[in-house]
């Protein structure tokens, strides 16, 4: 290979030319590089700034819907020294919300600045817009409705009115959706379960429209979003009616004294553990004293909580009307004292008790004498002192079965501190 004579092309003037323009071509590029002190530069995920509370919006009421951070691409032009330190929070990209008076979707123009005046400019922005939706925020209260269509109890049971908790929700979302609201719904499903006790069924709200679409949004949040249906399931049981009866005359024949209902039982719904154990429903209490054969008694027919009359029976009747019974005055002389304090002495003033009313069986009446008939004063638990006093007498006949002592009779005694 033939070696290049570096001498020979120094003395060539051609040469010489050519090697003298280039260079100068690379020295004037060098040059103009070197006092060229600017520099053009893209930053990326710049956030964009919606200064609603600063602008007309607030006081229209609108807001922006499902709020998010916008992020674009910014380029800027400036000294190298400053631009390549600027950072993307250096850069103020607002959204321009001049023209935006109605609620929708509107396409919103960006505008850059340098935001802590390094100086620099702003040349582009991508994407030059943003869509932003606006609306009012409002709040509606609404009553929870309940669809229990998928509820089935066997037969004998009843289902009560159902109830939700919470009753009522709190709305709150874009006006142009929470307009559309026409029901709230929560909807018991149980499956293909028969329902044989209460439940508690916990749900999801469904909103409906006037047609009974559903309203669905993103947008739109309540206070709550479960609610607990209660569906009480009770069974339904035939249970007896009874009364009892008060200070019965010892040795009194209970179970021979005749008496009828209006109505003798009545279908009762319960809870299914307890109404089992309901043998009876007791209407309330008769006093002896004031029992008479003239007309019936009526009585409230009073259930426990949680119970249902299902009959509707409200007032039962009771009756002791019978035509072998009668009733007869007597004048009672046999006054007796019993379970007296041993510290006093008990004296009875009274010497007799005129026109004591007797009832019972005509046929006992007719043979009864006032020597069968009793006032028995009984001092047990009675707080007594010296003095003169009257006292309570129970009017008993001791032998003869199905008669009683009606009204209140009292006599009068001395009692003195032994």
């Amino acid at each position: 290979m033939k070696k290049i004579n570096f001498k020979e092309l120094l003395d060539n003037d051609r040469f010489l030319w050519v090697f003298s323009l280039l260079a100068a071509v690379i020295v004037w590029y060098i040059v103009i590089d070197s006092t060229n002190d600017s520099k053009e530069l893209t930053i990326r995920n710049v956030p964009v700034t919606l200064n609603i509370a600063e602008s007309s919006l607030s006081q229209l009421g609108l807001d922006e819907i499902n709020a998010q951070e916008h992020k674009v691409s910014v380029s800027i032009y400036g000294p190298r020294s400053v631009v390549g330190n600027v950072k993307a929070s250096d850069i103020e990209v607002t959204a321009s919300l001049s023209g935006v008076t109605t609620p929708g979707v509107h396409e919103l123009r960006l505008e850059g600045s340098d935001k802590n005046n390094l100086g620099f400019q702003v040349t582009n922005i991508s994407p030059s817009t943003i869509s932003v939706q606006f609306d009012r925020m409002v709040t509606k209260k609404m009553s929870v409705q309940v669809d229990i269509s998928g509820v089935s109890f066997p037969e004998g049971y009843l289902m009560e009115k159902e109830y939700v908790t919470p009753s009522e929700i709190t709305i709150t979302g874009p006006e142009a959706d929470v307009s559309k609201i026409y029901r709230c719904v929560a909807k018991a499903d149980v499956g293909d379960k028969t329902l044989t006790s209460t439940q508690v069924i916990k749900t999801k709200i469904e909103f409906l429209d006037k047609d009974g679409n559903p309203v669905t949004s993103s947008y739109i949040t309540t206070d709550y979003s479960t609610v607990d249906i209660t569906v009480p399931i009770l069974k339904v049981k035939e249970v007896p009616l009874s009364i009892q009866f008060l200070n019965v005359p010892q040795g009194f024949p209970l179970d021979e004294l005749e008496y009828r209902f209006s109505t003798e039982s009545i279908s009762v719904a319960g809870p299914q553990d307890s109404i089992d154990n309901m043998t009876e429903i007791n209407l309330g209490y008769i006093d002896m004293k004031d029992l008479d054969i003239d007309g019936p008694y009526t009585f409230d027919v009073v259930l426990p909580s949680g119970y249902v009359n299902v009959d509707d029976v409200t007032t039962v009747e009771v009756s002791f009307e019978n035509e072998a019974l009668g009733s007869k005055y007597f004048t009672v002389s046999d006054i007796r004292v019993v379970n007296k304090p041993s510290n006093y002495d008990v004296t009875v003033s009274t010497k007799s008790i005129p026109n004591v009313r007797v009832i019972g069986l005509q046929s006992v009446l007719d043979t009864m004498l006032p020597g069968d008939l009793v006032a028995e004063i009984d001092l047990t638990g009675y707080e007594i002192s010296s003095g003169q006093t009257k006292v309570p007498v129970s009017i008993i006949a001791p032998t003869k079965g199905l008669v009683w002592a009606n009204g209140t009779y009292q006599v009068q005694v001395v009692i003195k501190e032994k």
